[in-house]
């Protein structure tokens, strides 16, 4: 009896997606997804801060609630998660809008501008949080 063409006999047989177990992560993937990660964080960063904003402007009591809110140790961790996330992602941001004006395109230029974008990372997390805890 003929088989459909698009029927397989077992689906061992089939083609398998790729895994990211298989791929060697390197330092511009790992800035790529971090990209991804950032711009995702910003967003709920933007949604809370929206709230924040509706919720001081509905009364002035209110402001002096998010004023003590922003000092305690939970609105300073989100300013400084927020700090962290805005930095890396604006200059990831700028690395690839300079790699679209084909500025920095060679391979090796890739790696050393996803390694410096990197370091803004823990460089800003160091200054932001000396700055806010300090």
């Amino acid at each position: 009896m003929p088989t459909h063409p698009h029927h397989h006999a077992s689906s061992s047989s089939r083609p398998q997606s790729p895994r990211l177990s298989i791929y060697r992560w390197q330092t511009t993937m790992i800035a790529s997804i971090l990209h991804r990660i950032s711009g995702g964080m910003l967003i709920i960063s933007m949604l809370v801060s929206i709230y924040l904003f509706s919720y001081i402007i509905s009364n002035t009591e209110n402001l002096f609630i998010t004023i003590d809110w922003m000092r305690s140790w939970q609105g300073t961790l989100f300013l400084w998660l927020f700090g962290i996330t805005a930095t890396y992602h604006w200059s990831n941001g700028l690395r690839f809008l300079l790699l679209d004006y084909g500025i920095g395109e060679s391979r090796e230029r890739m790696k050393q501008s996803a390694n410096l974008v990197l370091w803004t990372i823990p460089l800003s997390a160091i200054t932001l949080g000396t700055w806010l805890w300090l």
